[in-house]
């Protein structure tokens, strides 16, 4: 990796660190410069502008969500089974880039319509993998699924909501979160024995 690239990651942190804290628009460019330890003419060597800046952070994590969990998708295993590796890679990604995610999911009306539309366009892309899970798992007769968008939109709130609380610190891996909301999904979603469908 060069050492351009390095910076500009080292830039991505800290513009996700702040935006998070303060809020995109009360974050100035000084603010993002002198966080570096730059005067802003080196920093506009890197960034143009701070709408830049967010829509590069932005696309960022979600490209991070949707190239670790569509090779799950695309797997030959059980719909239960790529659930769960699913939600573990959610967070894994999510615990590992916490400030971008709450950007994320907080700024999108920061931006210019036509860059909106292209992190929704990705955004949409990634709730379809979750939802090819669950209406596989429906199709196969594992899950009581009678709408796979709205149970995704289930699956999604239960995965991003620990970008408010979770710590590191913490008493809980995030592997082992991972695996304690595997267990009470699939547990909401999986047929019983002897159950009709629909039920």
């Amino acid at each position: 990796m060069t050492t351009a690239a390095v910076r500009e990651g080292e830039i991505l942190a800290a513009a996700a660190r702040l935006f998070r804290e303060k809020g995109y628009h009360a974050t100035s460019m000084q603010d993002l410069a002198e966080a570096m330890g730059m005067n802003r003419g080196s920093f506009y060597y890197y960034i143009r502008t701070k709408e830049d800046l967010l829509f590069r952070l932005m696309r960022q994590a979600i490209q991070a969500f949707i190239e670790a969990v569509t090779p799950i998708v695309e797997q030959p295993l059980d719909p239960r089974e790529k659930l769960r590796r699913a939600i573990a890679t959610h967070l894994r990604v999510l615990t590992g880039m916490m400030d971008a995610v709450a950007v994320f999911l907080h700024e999108l009306k920061s931006l210019s319509p036509a860059r909106q539309r292209e992190i929704v366009a990705l955004r949409d892309r990634y709730e379809a993998c979750i939802r090819a899970i669950l209406a596989e798992g429906a199709q196969a007769g594992v899950f009581r699924i009678e709408s796979p968008k709205l149970a995704g939109f289930v699956v999604l709130a239960v995965m991003n909501w620990p970008y408010h609380w979770y710590s590191p610190d913490g008493e809980l891996a995030p592997e082992e979160l991972a695996g304690a909301f595997a267990h009470m999904l699939l547990r909401g979603f999986e047929r019983r024995d002897g159950e009709e469908e629909g039920q």
